[in-house]
């Protein structure tokens, strides 16, 4: 596999810095304001609800 990596020219997973605490970034999150805002009717799709299903099917 390290013979693989090494001809494609990716990098040796000991060589990845390793990735944000999920804690970290929770904090973030909350600490964040989101950029967009969206109504009721917009996000509905994304919530997964029945807010987000289309009328003209």
């Amino acid at each position: 596999m390290r013979d693989a990596i090494k001809r494609i020219g990716g990098t040796p997973p000991e060589n990845i810095p390793p990735a944000e605490h999920i804690k970290e970034v929770e904090k973030r999150l909350k600490t964040t304001t989101p950029k967009l805002t969206l109504g009721e009717r917009e996000a509905g799709g994304l919530l997964g609800g029945a807010n987000g299903k289309r009328k003209d099917k």
